[in-house]
């Protein structure tokens, strides 16, 4: 299919108008050039140059059955029980310690006990988060992982395939 395109002599862009104070001037839409068209003869009207344009896209062909989405896969079991009682030994422990900083008479033994329990916590706790991180990591890389990011990715690029298509058929 060929395409008879006007085009402008400045910036060669195919966005271009004539006119309708004289039927010889021409304007860019892009870079606002006004230019004449030459005429082939004086009996004629003057002409716009006119240039072959390919189509350099074929429509592909696009399958138009329903997009099916994959199931994503279940995300491993974290135990979050360690997780609670670590964080809640170190508030625990944390909260004491400070209400035995600042007693009136404050007993460096308690002070001691506490700040040792909120230390055990506060590991304990960031233990049972590393653990967690490693296991949404290790879920993140494995190959059903990855096979499903595959499939969503495929489906996601033929929905949007169908979108321009259904595009394209409207205009």
């Amino acid at each position: 299919m060929e395409i008879l395109v006007l085009t402008c002599p400045q910036c060669g862009s195919s966005a271009v108008k004539l006119l309708p104070e004289r039927n010889d001037l021409a304007q860019c839409n892009y870079c606002s050039a006004l230019f004449i068209l030459a005429a082939t003869s004086s009996t004629e009207e003057a002409k716009p140059k006119i240039t072959e344009v390919k189509d350099e896209k074929e429509e592909e062909k696009v399958d138009m059955t329903e997009v099916v989405y994959p199931i994503k896969p279940a995300p491993p079991f974290a135990p979050v029980i360690p997780f609670i009682l670590a964080g809640c030994l170190a508030i625990v422990s944390g909260a004491c310690g400070i209400n035995a900083l600042f007693q009136w008479k404050p007993d460096h033994q308690k002070i001691a006990f506490w700040g040792i329990l909120f230390l055990i916590g506060a590991v304990a706790f960031l233990i049972s988060l590393k653990n967690i991180n490693d296991k949404q990591k290790e879920y993140q890389s494995s190959e059903e992982m990855q096979e499903y990011l595959k499939q969503k990715r495929a489906a996601v690029d033929k929905s949007w395939a169908q979108f321009k298509q259904r595009g394209r058929q409207k205009k």
